[in-house]
Formats: structure tokens, C-alpha cells, sequence
């Protein structure tokens, strides 16, 4: 065998190498900085883990704790790198398999998250507990809003946090789904609990709709009537929520 041969095989043994080892830090260069924040980068860019993620949205960060990822080589030849990625931080729990095409625009399937209902805070002025369980089987995102979507979300042991203390409200589900070019429809279902939640969810482009009934034996609450009286119109002993507007 030739040297040029041997030289060939031994520099693409070495590019080989390289490439298999290259630094979780990198990933800091690939993902949208503006966007990601991450801190602790260790193994490899193939491989490797950070010890605390944020993600930053229009109303602040949104925290992941500890994330561990899994990127496809094969994904960053068509510039769109496809993760399977865990996190956790506290009681919080996500895994997902997550492909980049720009900036606000991302695929995720296979996502199964566990969040407290705490977070809402960030996005809604009213204190709320229990435990939301997302179950999504995909999800696309294009300009940051969702072009096409399937999946459900839980609401358990949900609460409010009212001025005379905790009120427990019941645990509820949301069906949610969204073809190519259509409106995202969502359905409102309560799975147990004295509060019954039932109702529809519309989301088209940036404008939302909805219309929900909130009726059953814990609507008889005096601050949870005063709450709901600045959202809702009474009727037949219930409440009638109908919202709309941009998000």
C-alpha cells in the first residue's frame, strides 16, 4: 500500500475522531443563543448533558434544571439537528424528541412532561396548584405558533389559591389537535372533582377563542364566584366563560 494511501486513511482516521469527539460547548453555537441559556456543558455534542437549561420566552426564562441530550449526526447534514432530550428539576419532568429548523421554528414528538401548575404564573396573574401531565404525540411549530399538533394535557389535583386558603377544584383534561392549515381545536373535560369544566378551545394564527361552562357543587364558593364573575356571565346556577383575543 502507498503512503498517499496510508496518509489518506490515517488523516480520515484522525477527522474520524475528531468529529465523534467534538465538545458539548459547541451545541452553544447551533442552538439560537437568544433563546437557550445553558450552563455546565459536559461530554459531546453527540452526547452530553447540562447542568442547568433555560429557555427564554416573551413573559421571562422557563426552567429545565438538568438536561441530557442525544443529537442525530445524520440530522446536521440537512441543517435541522434532531434531539432526544430529558430534563428534570425538582418534581418537574420532560423528555421529547425535538428537531430545529430555524429559530421559533421546531418539530416535537414523543413528549411526555410532568410540570407544576405554579408555572402558569408566568403566564396568567391567579396562584394555582396540582400537577399538569402533557402527553404529545406531535407538535409543529412554525413563526413560533402551531401549524399542526395531537396530543392531551391533565390538569390533577388542581387548585386555587384564594384569600381565605386552598380550594380544591378537580382534575381535568384538554384533547387537543390541529391539522395542516387549520385552527387548533382543544376539548375541555373534567375527570373528576366538585368543579365541572367542560367547553372548547380555538386557536388560529395568534387569535384564541373560548367557550367553557363551569358549573357543579364547588361553583357555590363565595371567592371562587367573585373570581370567576370577572371572566364569566352566570347561567342556569353555572358560569359562562367566553374569551377571545391575541396571543
Amino acid at each position: 500500500m502507498s503512503r498517499t494511501v496510508l496518509g489518506l486513511l490515517a488523516g480520515l482516521l484522525l477527522l474520524a475522531t475528531l468529529i465523534i469527539n467534538l465538545p458539548a460547548r459547541l451545541l452553544t453555537h447551533i442552538l439560537p443563543p437568544q433563546q437557550w441559556v445553558l450552563h455546565g456543558l459536559r461530554g459531546t455534542l453527540w452526547h452530553g448533558e447540562a447542568s442547568r437549561c433555560l429557555v427564554r420566552l416573551d413573559r421571562g426564562l422557563v426552567h429545565l434544571g438538568s438536561v441530557s441530550w442525544s443529537l442525530r449526526p445524520l440530522s446536521l447534514l440537512s441543517l435541522s439537528p434532531t434531539l432526544e432530550v430529558q430534563s428534570h428539576w425538582g418534581t418537574q419532568r420532560l423528555s421529547a424528541r425535538v428537531t430545529l429548523h430555524g429559530e421559533q421554528d421546531l418539530d416535537v414528538s414523543d413528549l411526555e412532561a410532568t410540570v407544576p401548575a405554579e408555572l402558569a404564573q408566568q403566564l396568567l396573574p391567579v396562584a394555582l396548584g396540582g400537577t399538569v401531565l402533557a402527553q404529545v404525540a406531535e407538535l409543529q411549530l412554525r413563526d413560533g405558533l402551531p401549524q399542526e399538533a395531537r396530543g392531551r394535557l391533565v390538569w390533577q389535583g388542581a387548585s386555587w389559591h384564594s384569600v381565605g386558603g386552598v380550594l380544591p377544584l378537580g382534575d381535568y383534561a384538554a384533547d387537543f389537535r390541529q391539522e395542516p392549515g387549520q385552527a387548533l381545536h382543544a376539548d375541555l373535560l373534567t375527570l373528576a372533582g366538585s368543579v365541572e369544566v367542560s367547553g372548547a378551545v380555538r386557536l388560529e394564527q395568534r387569535h384564541y377563542e373560548v367557550d367553557a361552562r363551569v358549573a357543579g357543587a364547588g361553583v357555590q364558593d363565595r371567592e371562587l364566584q367573585q373570581a370567576l364573575s370577572l371572566v364569566a356571565t352566570p347561567e342556569d346556577g353555572a358560569f359562562r366563560v367566553r374569551l377571545e383575543g391575541e396571543i
